[in-house]
Order: C-alpha cells, then sequence, then structure tokens
C-alpha cells in the first residue's frame, strides 16, 4: 500500500471521480511515503491537493483492527527513541565463534508447524523423510510450542536474539556522488542501500550467535535475500532455497540470489531471468511423499460422500481473498467459487464436492451469504470442507495460523476431478496433476500469458464455472467416458520432476545431511558445495544439478 506505483494509480482514480462529479479543486489525503514531494507536484498538475496522514494499516490477525504505522519516516524522534530502548534491552554479546561440532540449519518458516510425519503440511518435511538429524535444525518456535519442539531435538531460536543494527560490519557504499542525480534518485538509492546494509547486519550477527552455517529459506519475493545471501556467504556460510510455489510467468519478483536451489522445476523454464544460482538442484516435487500417507484418510472423506449418495466428486482449490478487489481477487469473487458449484450440488443429486481453501480460518465471514448455500451444502452429507472447527485435531483439515494445513492432494485423492478456481496461481492443480490425479482450472481472471495455455489441452482449462460444470456433467454422464479429460500430459510432467518417485523431500534433507557432514569436516564453503554436488550427480545423474551463474 505504501509503493510509489499505487500512489500515482490512486490519484489517478481520485482525478476521475473530480472529473466525473465536476469538482475543481479536491484534496487528498494519503498514508507518507518516499517521493511524497515529487507525488505532491504531480497530483498538483490535476488541481489534487495532495495532504502527508501516516500510514493506517490493517493487523492480519484481528478483524476489524488498524493501526498507525510508527516508522521513522511519520515520526523520527519516536521511532529513534523505541530503538534505543529495545536494543538496550535485547541486547546480547555479538562477537560469537561459531562451533563447528554443534552448526546448525536455520530453518526460515513457512507458518506450517507440524511435527508429525502424517502428510499435512510441515516445516519440517525434509526432516520427517531423509536421515537429516533434527539437532541440525533452529527455528524460529512460538513460545507454546518450544518444549514439545525441543523434546523433539529440535533447537528453537532465543526470542531476545537482537538484530541490531549498530555492530561494526562492513557495509556497502555509493558506487556514485550525487553528481547529475536527482534528489528523488539519490534518495531512493540511499535509502535501499541502508536497508541493505540493516538485513546485511542482522543476518550476520543472528547466523553468528545461533551458529547457522546453512540458511534455507523458501522467501524469494522480495529483495531481503539477497542481502542475507551476501552476509552468510561472508562467513562461510551457504544460503539455500527451495520452491514454494509455481510460477506460471516470468516475475522480477521470482528473481534470486542463492547458492543451493532445490526444486523439481527446469531451470530453462523460470530461473534464467537474471537469477544467480550457485547449485540448481532438481529434487523432483518436494511434497510428492504426501500422497503415501494420505491415501487412507483421502478414502475416509471420499466413501463418506458416496455413501450419501453421490456418484462422481469434484475437489475444488481456491486462491483466498482481499477485502479491497481493487489489489487482489475481492471477496465477491471467491464467494462465487463457492456459490455457483454449491447451486449445482444441490440441484444434481449426482454431485459430490470438497472445498480445501487456501485460508480457512476466515472463510465464511468472507463469503458472506454464500456461507448459506455452504451450510446446505454440507447437510446434504456430499459436500466436505478442510477447516479448523475449534479444535486443532479435528478431522484432518486443521492449520497452523491462517493457511490451511490440509495439502490439496488430500483433497485431490478423494475425489474424481479436482479443479483451481485460478491460472494465475497453479501450485495446487500442479501438485494433483503431478499425483496423477485428472485436473482442470479455470482462468477467471484472464491469464493468457500463462505457461499452461502453452501445455495444456484446451478442454483443461475453462474461462468460468458455468462451462467447466457442463463439460464435466457431460464426461461423468456419459456411457464411453473419456478417460483422459482432465490428464495433463506426461512429457511435460516429466519436464517439471524427472523422478516421480515420491521421494524428493528425501533428497532435500540428504543433501543438506551430506553439507553438513562436510562443512564438519571443516571443508570450505566451496569445497561443500563442489563435493554435495559431486556426490549427487554421480547417485541420481549429472543432468540432476546446473550451474547457473
Amino acid at each position: 500500500p505504501e509503493t510509489l506505483a499505487r500512489a500515482v494509480y490512486i490519484i489517478q482514480v481520485v482525478l476521475w471521480h473530480s472529473k466525473k462529479n465536476n469538482f475543481s479543486n479536491v484534496s487528498f489525503y494519503i498514508g507518507n511515503r518516499n517521493w511524497f514531494k515529487e507525488l505532491k507536484e504531480y497530483a498538483r498538475e490535476y488541481n489534487i491537493k495532495l495532504y502527508k496522514t501516516p500510514q493506517l494499516r490493517k493487523n492480519p490477525e484481528r478483524k476489524n483492527f488498524y493501526f498507525f504505522h510508527i516508522g521513522k519516516s511519520n515520526f523520527p524522534l519516536l521511532y529513534y527513541i523505541y530503538n534505543i530502548f529495545r536494543q538496550i534491552i535485547r541486547f546480547n554479546y555479538p562477537f560469537v565463534k561459531y562451533n563447528i561440532n554443534d552448526l546448525k540449519i536455520y530453518h526460515f518458516s513457512s507458518n506450517q508447524f507440524n511435527l508429525n510425519n502424517d502428510g499435512l503440511k510441515s516445516d519440517f518435511f525434509y526432516v520427517h523423510n531423509s536421515s537429516l538429524e533434527a539437532k541440525n535444525i533452529i527455528y524460529d518456535c512460538a513460545k507454546q510450542n518450544i518444549n514439545e519442539f525441543e523434546l523433539k531435538n529440535f533447537n528453537a531460536v532465543d526470542k531476545k536474539l537482537i538484530f541490531s543494527k549498530d555492530i561494526l560490519f562492513p557495509r556497502k557504499k555509493l558506487l556514485f556522488n550525487k553528481k547529475g542525480l536527482s534528489s528523488l534518485e539519490h534518495n531512493f538509492f540511499k535509502t535501499h542501500l541502508k536497508n541493505y546494509n540493516l538485513i546485511q547486519r542482522r543476518t550476520n550477527i543472528f547466523s553468528k550467535i545461533n551458529n547457522i552455517k546453512i540458511f534455507l529459506t523458501w522467501s524469494k519475493y522480495t529483495e531481503n535475500h539477497i542481502a542475507q545471501h551476501e552476509a552468510i556467504s561472508a562467513l562461510g556460510g551457504i544460503y539455500a532455497m527451495w520452491q514454494y510455489a509455481f510460477e506460471g510467468v516470468s516475475s522480477s519478483s521470482a528473481q534470486m540470489s542463492t547458492d543451493l536451489y532445490f526444486s523439481c522445476f527446469s531451470e530453462n523454464f523460470f530461473f534464467k531471468n537474471n537469477s544467480k544460482i550457485k547449485y540448481f538442484i532438481n529434487t523432483g516435487y518436494l511434497m510428492d511423499y504426501q500422497s503415501a500417507l494420505l491415501k487412507e484418510k483421502a478414502q475416509i472423506v471420499r466413501n463418506k460422500i458416496l455413501n450419501n449418495g453421490a456418484k462422481y466428486i469434484v475437489a475444488i482449490f481456491d486462491e483466498n481473498s482481499s477485502f479491497d478487489a481493487r489489489w487482489h481477487t475481492g471477496h465477491l469473487l471467491q464467494a462465487e467459487n463457492y456459490e455457483i458449484i454449491l447451486k449445482e450440488l444441490l440441484i444434481n443429486p449426482n454431485l459430490g464436492v470438497i472445498f480445501k481453501p487456501k485460508f480457512a480460518k476466515d472463510l465464511r465471514e468472507r463469503i458472506g451469504t454464500v456461507n448459506k448455500l455452504l451450510v446446505e451444502a454440507v447437510n446434504t452429507g456430499r459436500c466436505y470442507i478442510y477447516e479448523n472447527l475449534g479444535n486443532e485435531n479435528a478431522d484432518y483439515g486443521y492449520y497452523s495460523y491462517t493457511r490451511t494445513n490440509a495439502p490439496p492432494v488430500l483433497a485431490g485423492m478423494s475425489a474424481d476431478i479436482c479443479i483451481h478456481s485460478h491460472l494465475c496461481a497453479g501450485s495446487a492443480a500442479l501438485e494433483c496433476a503431478l499425483a496423477n490425479l485428472p485436473t482442470i482450472l479455470i482462468d477467471r481472471e484472464g491469464d493468457p500469458d500463462n505457461l499452461f495455455y502453452d501445455i495444456l489441452d484446451k478442454n483443461m482449462i475453462f474461462k468460468n464455472w458455468e462451462e467447466a460444470i457442463y463439460a464435466i456433467n457431460n464426461i461423468m454422464k456419459s456411457k464411453t467416458r473419456n478417460h483422459n479429460f482432465g490428464k495433463w500430459p506426461n512429457h511435460f510432467l516429466n519436464s517439471l520432476d524427472k523422478f516421480r518417485d515420491g521421494k524428493a523431500a528425501f533428497r532435500m534433507g540428504e543433501y543438506l545431511n551430506t553439507s553438513v557432514n562436510l562443512i564438519k569436516e571443516n571443508k570450505s564453503r566451496d569445497e561443500v558445495m563442489a563435493i554435495a554436488a559431486e556426490i549427487y550427480t554421480k547417485k541420481y545423474g549429472i543432468d540432476k544439478i546446473t550451474t547457473i551463474n
């Protein structure tokens, strides 16, 4: 919300409204941000007077709770006083040397705290499914989970560890002077360079105190990882990433800088758009272990729906929604993802439906009046939804934090056809297709440049729900049923996952375990990476690792 691009866009929206209503002069109050002076001049060209206010933000964890963001740009003196007290209270001695025999892999959380290898989503999937020992992992663990966590031999990060910005650490400097640059440009570079140096120092201290030698993360969608990579490299450590989501369209936000990258996707598809990857490790689809663990649970749900009269079942995945439809799929669009298929279920006694929402916590609130249809459908016994029912262990759909902990493949294995209701995000669809489950997509938003359009048959991507439902009913009612409906081409799936054996998580854990053992032999970071890659290629083939510079 605080970006320059949104401010320019909103000024144009204000202009549109002012013209529509014949307002000659307009006063517009907007949250403070970088380049406010330039924005003010830009707005003045359209007879709009811009006024600065503190940033008003919404707390994602609390309903209807907003707060003013106290940042240094809004309240500089208050911000610096707060920062001084925080550093004094949290101070720890940062000059710590590594203990090679007690080195750690830091796992950056994706908010899936699950210590059981039960097929449900877990941050520790590669530990559960390999010989890598839990004692080598350190993690930002919530207070209420620390005892359980440490009983399993994992290590919890001390919450009092500081990310101080005052410790001596080599800082990058501007490689140009102010001459020839506008104040806007100079301040832009200066601000981002300051932030870069801050992240570097934070990562340096954090890694030293926690004895971190491998920094493992999924987060490549901000620029922070570039500074983290440089900091851990300077300490002789290794920066590693794993593929979290499918990307069907190239994007600058998916560019990365890392030493290791664990993925099932071919580097030719996504990672030659200026990414810097020393070793691209093709492991296979990292969540492919889930299917074997979830078959029995999936069959229970399937039997329950069939026993209530359904003849065929569809599993449906959504992509969450935001209260503000201008910036994301709004609640209305997501409500329609439920409404249309629910109305079909209530008039079609042969249909069963399973919903696996991305975020279940506030789903019923977000879909509004459509929830009445959902309740009615559930009461038929032919509709099932993975959500938390107030008991963390209820059903198989409990979640940690707000993200549903049930993986898409669990719902998919209970169904005859899987439907991802968005083309702009296809991770759930791909997961089910790789598990050989019939899967179709609905491109409601319109994403013509998506990779899927080049690969999939036209009968697998539909423009709207009505077309998809019509096709499904025809297929299921036909006496000569088309068993290829929803089946993705093997050549495409094999190009993404060269193994298809359910052991991708094992390979990632195995690779990290090899690296840990090499570090304990006091090898340099370059030696560790080169030897680990050689061991992997000897076992799995030279085509399974690519070096991208």
